[in-house]
């Protein structure tokens, strides 16, 4: 039995007052605050997200965390790749096609994920770049 339903009951037995089962009944309604914090968090803005974490040519740790509007994303898109700017991008002698993330991130319904998650390993010290682009 659900919360209401044992309110009304104890109602009915005359364990409650009508003004106490109405308080009670009032409490387990969402507010209008709570409501709008559902709803807007369903229509959160998507992000995308990326991590890098390697090493310089020097040797020193470069990392990297980042996030950018999908509408941002998906408007560079639109100038990288495909014979345009860029793409093909090398890191640690492992070839990342952004034409394939762009035209992922193209996508109209595009859900929340992982779009890549990639480990390289460096040749010459054996130092290992871990690169991850997700919508959040």
């Amino acid at each position: 039995m659900n919360e209401s339903k044992k309110i009304l009951s104890m109602l009915a037995e005359g364990k409650l007052t009508v003004n106490e089962a109405s308080e009670l009944l009032e409490a387990l309604q969402p507010s209008d605050k709570t409501q709008q914090k559902h709803e807007k968090a369903a229509k959160r803005v998507k992000r995308l997200r990326i991590k890098f974490d390697g090493k310089r040519k020097s040797g020193k740790p470069a990392k990297m965390d980042f996030e950018i509007p999908l509408s941002l994303a998906k408007f560079v898109g639109k100038f990288v790749g495909k014979d345009r700017m860029i793409d093909i991008v090398t890191i640690e002698g492992e070839e990342i096609n952004l034409n394939e993330i762009f035209e992922t991130l193209a996508e109209d319904d595009l859900e929340r994920g992982v779009i890549l998650d990639m480990e390289t390993r460096h040749r010459n010290d054996g130092s290992k770049a871990k690169i991850i682009v997700e919508v959040i």
